[in-house]
């Protein structure tokens, strides 16, 4: 049997669904086009303080409320991976808006600790950054790692959370990342 058969019996046994609204749709897109204008986009870059001085831009394609705070809910905790397809793209558009003409040579996401990966059976940072890589056309590598489990950041003040990460990511081994321009992807 042919793969244009295998595919058109799959797409007949499991059509495409939106995965916000559960609508069918077509197989190409990532979500349906009236759940795709209701989300509430990040229309700016945002500016984070470090702590070293200066400010890091960041691009977020969406505002945290409401459905994306209800999706990515279900991303990250019910075990929705698919989800990443639709987060991806959308990050990944809003990547090439915050950062015009910018040319990254890998992405890579924050990591999870071996056991909080093996808990939830994928990291949605890793997924998220795999696919903003394949809709970028740049290689995705896994370049940190986390060797000690943090506290759960959104329960932290701010020079709490500060604290919470010192030494809590390493680079992976001998990577070769000096002089590169890496795009570091994250769920929220």
């Amino acid at each position: 049997m042919s793969n244009r058969w295998v595919e058109a019996i799959a797409r007949a046994l499991y059509p495409s669904r939106c995965p916000y609204c559960r609508q069918l749709m077509s197989k190409d897109l990532a979500l349906c086009e009236p759940c795709r204008k209701s989300l509430s986009r990040q229309p700016f870059p945002i500016f984070i303080e470090n702590t070293g001085g200066g400010a890091i831009l960041c691009a977020a394609a969406f505002i945290y409320q409401d459905r994306v705070k209800a999706a990515l809910s279900a991303f990250k905790f019910q075990d929705h991976p698919a989800l990443a397809r639709s987060f991806g793209q959308s990050m990944a558009e809003q990547v090439q808006t915050v950062f015009p003409g910018q040319k990254f040579d890998l992405v890579t996401s924050v990591p999870l600790t071996k056991a909080k990966r093996r808990q939830r059976g994928y990291n949605q940072a890793e997924l998220l950054g795999r696919r903003v890589a394949k809709c970028m056309g740049v290689q995705y590598a896994d370049l940190l790692i986390k060797p000690k489990d943090t506290l759960v950041q959104h329960t932290l003040n701010r020079r709490e959370r500060e604290q919470n990460l010192v030494g809590a990511f390493q680079i992976a081994g001998q990577k070769p990342v000096s002089g590169k321009h890496i795009l570091l992807c994250d769920d929220i």
